[in-house]
């Protein structure tokens, strides 16, 4: 599985970008997975498919492979690592520094794009979330 990032500002057209890679074959756009845990799970949003996060057919099954994950910790992780205060320090980060937040984190974001990739057959995730961060 490969992860496309898309990095930009707001209101630069990277949904639409997003949205048509999604309807490539082997591609699927899940929209700006940063702020996947909060405020979409939290929030139980509602999902471009307009069913609720937990029904929806892909996102639903995603999350059903991270059932043990608590999704109230994760969310604090999310609101602490991606921000632009802490851009400086991501990219200064190197693993003998130990930043415990953000290893547990990014181990949960890897499971959640590999649960994408098996729940939709996609080779490639497409995560619009525009932040550096």
């Amino acid at each position: 599985m490969k992860l496309l990032y898309v990095l930009g500002r707001g209101r630069s057209g990277s949904t639409v970008f997003a949205n048509v890679l999604g309807e490539l074959e082997g591609f699927f756009s899940g929209g700006e997975i940063r702020s996947f845990w909060d405020p979409v799970v939290v929030s139980q949003s509602i999902c471009g498919c307009g069913a609720p996060i937990r029904e929806c057919v892909v996102w639903s099954h995603a999350l059903t492979r991270l059932s043990d994950v608590d999704v109230d910790e994760v969310s604090a992780w999310q609101h602490h690592i991606v921000s632009e205060q802490q851009t400086y320090r991501l990219l200064r980060y190197r693993r003998s520094r130990r930043w415990g937040a953000l290893e547990k984190y990014a181990e949960v974001m890897s499971r959640l794009y590999d649960a994408l990739a098996e729940v939709t057959g996609a080779r490639v995730i497409v995560d619009s979330s525009k932040r550096p961060s």
